[in-house]
């Protein structure tokens, strides 16, 4: 991996690290931890994953991966009350989180890249399916919640990474 492309996936890790931040003052109202950027697998276990996929300006997806604790402190973040355990609404929640983090970097990315289409989060229970596909590039971004760790990763064809830095 060459300095350019390594260069555009810190600037994007770091885009969501702001879009993050934004959504946790005002909509969330809690404080967030940022921790590391890296091109290597998110380390959190990933009990909980919600996916969203890019198309159009950034051929690429979006993944907020968290422990089980850490997808229920965002999804009650969100529903403003504490729960002991994921249910339906949790889930949607966290998958609305997911959507609102997604959104912020798709708005602080269009005019360099063009529009960007989204598709609704998809939400997985357990290891996330991009984690082995050779054709991605990968940045990764360490989080934490009241000492709970999460993270979200970006992928992006390499294709698209290609003609983006070129």
């Amino acid at each position: 991996m060459d300095a350019t492309v390594k260069k555009f996936l810190h600037e994007m890790g770091a885009t969501i690290g702001e879009a993050l931040q934004e959504i946790a003052e005002t909509m969330l109202f809690v404080e967030i931890e940022a921790g590391p950027l890296s091109t290597e697998a998110c380390d959190v276990p990933p009990e909980h994953c919600a996916i969203i996929d890019f198309g159009d300006g950034i051929q690429g997806c979006f993944l907020l991966v968290a422990s089980e604790r850490a997808a229920i402190k965002l999804a009650g973040a969100l529903l403003g009350e504490e729960r002991g355990e994921m249910d339906a609404d949790m889930g949607d929640s966290f998958g609305e989180v997911a959507n609102m983090i997604a959104g912020g970097l798709v708005s602080r990315v269009e005019s360099r890249y063009g529009s960007v289409s989204m598709t609704p989060p998809e939400r997985v229970e357990g290891r996330h399916p991009m984690a082995g596909e050779m054709e991605w590039w990968r940045i990764h971004h360490g989080f934490a919640l009241d000492g709970v760790p999460f993270c979200t990763e970006f992928f992006i064809a390499r294709e698209c990474l290609l003609n983006k830095v070129s």
